[in-house]
Order: C-alpha cells, then structure tokens, then sequence
C-alpha cells in the first residue's frame, strides 16, 4: 500500500494547484444565482496566525462566490466558541457548522491513518512533513477522510509540538520530568504516546480547560506547538513556561467541509472551492512556520526559557519515545501498513540530499517565505506576458535564462505533455519550485490543444478524491473546461492566483522576514 510514487513524484502539486485551480472564476455569469451560508468553526483565537489562515480561506471562497455570482455569506466561529474539537465534529455532522479544523486532539479519530504520524520523534521535521504530503499520504488522508463524511479543504502544520512546562526546578531528563511534571492530555492518544512510556504523569483535559487547569495549579506542563501557547496565553503564567527543545513531534491539522454540505452547493462553486486546496495549503503552511518561529521569538523575550538539549540529553529522551513505537504496533496492527509507509518514505528523504531536501534546509525557519511568495508571483507575471512556462521557470532562478538552458526546459514541459513522466533531479532545487508552480499549467496547456484532459484528471487524482473527480470529470465537463479547456481559461487561472497574491497583506512574522 505505498504512497511513495515514482519518478513524477506530486511534490509539484500543492503549489502547482494554486496556479490553475485557486478560484476558479471563469464561471462568472453561468447558472442560478443561489444564497451560500457558511459556518466555519475553530479553536484558533482571532489575532493568531491560526485565525489569520482561517480569515485568508473565508475571504478567499467570499470573492470567488461574488465573481461567480452567488451570494456568499460567512459565519466565523472563533476561539472554540462552539465547542472543542469532539463538539465542534458532531455539531458538523448534524448541520450546524459546516467546516471544522481539527488537529492532534481530534484527527487521528477521522482519519486513522493519521494516528502513526504523530508518535514522537517520527517525523522530525517540515521538510519531512511535506516530503510525506506530496508524495501521495495526503492523498490517503483525503480518501479516508472522504468516507468520514467530509472533503479535505487542506492539510497544515501549525507548528513543531515541544514541551512546556512550569517549575522553579530544572527539568532536562525524563526522570525529572517524572518527579516534577503533571500534564495537560487534551488530544488522547497522540499525548500518551509520549506520557505514558516516559511515566510522566497526566491529567486528561478537554481544550477549553487547559488555561484554567495551569492557572489552578492542577497541570503544569503541554506538549503543543507555539500558537497554542500563544492562544492560550499559557506564556503569562507564573512561573513563567520553559520550553525544551528538541521537538517531540510535527503538528498537522485539517480544514474539512461536510459532505452534506457540499453536495448542496452548486457545482459550478463546489468545483472551484475544492480545487483551492493547494494555494491555500502552499500559503497558510508558509504563514503558520514563519509565524511558529515567530511566537517562540516573542515569547524568549517575554521571558519564557528555551532549553535546548545536549546529545545524549535528547538520547534519553528519544530512546524509550521511539522504542515505543513497536509497542503501539503491537496495540494497534492495523495501522503497521501505514506506519511502514511513513518509515519508507522517509528514508527515502534522508538517504540522498535530494532536491527537496536541500530547499527545505535552505530556510528550515522560513525567514524567507515572503520573499519565495514574491518570486511565486513574478514567475506567474512572466507567464502571462511571455506564455511561456520556460521563462516563468527562470524568473524563478536566473541560471536557467540562457538559451541553452530555456530549450532544456522547454523540452521538459513537452515530454510531460507527452508522457506525464519529469525527471526533477534534472534540474537544480530552484527549479523544481518552479515546476510545482506550473506543472498545472502545462497539462491544461494540452487540454486546450488538443482536447484531451488526461494529464488534468491524473494531475487532480493526486490529492483529491477520486470519486468528487471522476463526478466533475465524468458528469461536469462544461465547468471543467471552464476552467482549463482553453487558451483564455489557461491565462484567467493565472492571472487569478496572481491577483490572490498581490491582495495579500502577509509580509512575514519572523525575525529576518521581508
């Protein structure tokens, strides 16, 4: 059951999609104009960068639904307002919130293939994380979650999940842990991963309570990432928060719309939103890392303590977390296949400095995402004024302006045409950046030459159920070629995503960011 994929691996995907797929708006004037309620409920207090990817998704299905011609009316819940996750998961099943994003506390419950994702010290890093992602396991999310009832709008890493604690005493040893800990458990599972086989005592809580169970002195250490911390406000307790490093685990987190839902929406709508997935999970993910590094910025200065372990510190606590890990396979068999998936491809990403690997370890901190959102957008402006994605590639990196190297590239583009097969190791890192962007583009450049939408519907397959698009495919053509069955849709795609990122008012949140 490998999701790792040969050869035309879909790393390309997440970007690639926000190119021809962001809005989708070229529907403009077709079909009955219709009322669209929205209800979007998360425990992301409003001002984090949790409610600023939330406000981002919103605004973004508000304009499309306006330049469609529907009347898109959004009802934000912020702040776990309507609940905790368990509640919030229910509510959407019966109608009363249409969109819910869960994380460690909940996920692992939808979608059981999530559950190994999260045992510590697996998957170490964003890099990792992505690598996983593009490489078909969100694919495996997206189907699983499909028969759960709902439609994955995307996938993201809030941030690195470490631990917090509060005692005027030193801890830098799970035996000190042990003796002066008492942790908040609010996901379940994901949290006795890491308590139980460390014997640090717990104390199981839901969402809401955390910050009242710290301030009473009842729990006095999390395992969460930065933006909980921050949400929470568990940064002004006293005595103030110690942050241990290295992180235990990566976080990731779903925005999922109910299927009731969307199989009331009209097509022409339903289509185009759910084919936002991937410039929603390129830009949101960038926000929350830069913004994970961030918080942790502002805390150290608010006063919080960052301990980073030495070696063989981290050996004791990394030693009996991993050795753990036969044991939960023992306790759960049926989720050995997806585990050794997991196992598989990341050894795949740490045998050889691959391409992703070493753009990944170029900006492990994402100073420098703002400036890669500039690029993405002057390589899209390029296209648009010259049609061709060679050059959109090399305003991406000058090393590939010459002659020699646009004719390289350009031959590139056609054996994908031909074949759907790219060879990325090629190329140098930068490249294949930019291919993400435009390989989208390049299948939809055959879909409107020649009619054949072959390379689109595969190209979908990647990271979308395939049943919503064998329906799209099989049953709604006309919308579809819509959106890339010719030259002029091609250039309106394009000039669609530029748009979403010139109107974004994101310049970066880390130190060092533009």
């Amino acid at each position: 059951m490998s999701f790792i994929t040969p050869r035309l691996q879909w790393a390309h995907a997440l970007v690639g999609l926000s190119c021809l797929l962001a809005t989708g708006l070229g529907f403009a004037g077709r079909g009955h104009a219709e009322e669209i309620s929205i209800k979007f409920g998360t425990l992301g207090p409003k001002g984090t960068s949790v409610a600023l990817a939330v406000e981002a998704f919103l605004d973004a299905v508000n304009n499309f639904g306006k330049n469609i011609g529907h009347n898109v009316k959004v009802f934000p819940y912020y702040g776990g307002v309507m609940g905790d996750e368990p509640e919030m998961e229910q509510k959407a099943r019966i109608g009363q919130l249409d969109i819910v994003t869960p994380n460690m506390g909940t996920l692992p419950h939808l979608v059981p293939a999530m559950t190994p994702y999260y045992l510590p010290f697996l998957v170490n890093s964003f890099g990792e994380s992505d690598y996983l992602m593009r490489r078909g396991f969100l694919k495996v999310l997206a189907e699983e979650v499909y028969k759960q009832g709902f439609i994955m709008l995307g996938f993201m890493t809030e941030g690195m999940y470490d631990l917090y604690y509060r005692s005027e005493k030193e801890v830098r040893t799970p035996d000190q842990a042990r003796k002066l800990l008492k942790a908040a458990n609010w996901s379940g599972a994901p949290h006795d991963n890491v308590y139980i086989p460390l014997g640090i005592p717990q104390v199981p809580v839901s969402v809401p309570e955390v910050p009242t169970l710290h301030k009473m002195g009842m729990v006095n250490a999390d395992l969460s990432p930065a933006v909980w911390v921050i949400g929470v406000q568990l940064y002004a307790l006293r005595p103030m928060l110690t942050m241990i490093q290295p992180s235990f685990a990566t976080g990731g987190g779903c925005a999922l719309l109910t299927r009731g839902k969307f199989d009331k929406l009209p097509w022409d709508f339903k289509l185009g939103v759910a084919t936002m997935l991937p410039i929603m999970m390129y830009v949101v993910n960038g926000q929350f890392r830069d913004s994970h590094y961030a918080f942790i910025d502002a805390m150290i200065k608010y006063g919080m303590k960052k301990e980073v372990l030495s070696k063989e510190e981290t050996k004791a606590w990394r030693d009996p977390l991993v050795a753990y890990h036969k044991t939960y396979l023992q306790k759960n068999p049926a989720m050995r296949p997806f585990y050794q998936d997991i196992v598989n491809g990341l050894s795949a990403y740490n045998k050889e400095r691959s391409p992703e690997r070493t753009i990944y370890e170029t900006d492990t901190e994402y100073v420098h995402f703002p400036d890669k959102l500039k690029a993405v957008a002057n390589s899209i402006r390029v296209y648009l004024e010259t049609g061709s994605l060679a050059r959109a590639v090399s305003k991406l990196d000058p090393r590939y302006a010459s002659p020699e190297k646009l004719k390289e590239v350009e031959h590139a583009f056609q054996v994908y045409r031909e074949t759907g097969l790219f060879d990325e190791k090629a190329f140098e890192n930068k490249f294949i950046e930019g291919w993400r962007i435009l390989e989208p583009l390049a299948g939809a450049e055959k879909f409107a030459s020649t009619g054949d939408a072959g390379l689109v519907k595969a190209w979908c397959k990647k990271f979308i159920p395939d049943a919503l698009i064998d329906e799209a495919f099989d049953n709604h053509m006309t919308e579809v070629k819509m959106l890339f069955g010719t030259k002029e849709a091609i250039k309106m795609r394009a000039q669609e995503w530029l748009a979403y990122l010139e109107s974004k008012k994101y310049t970066g949140y880390h130190k060092g960011s533009k």
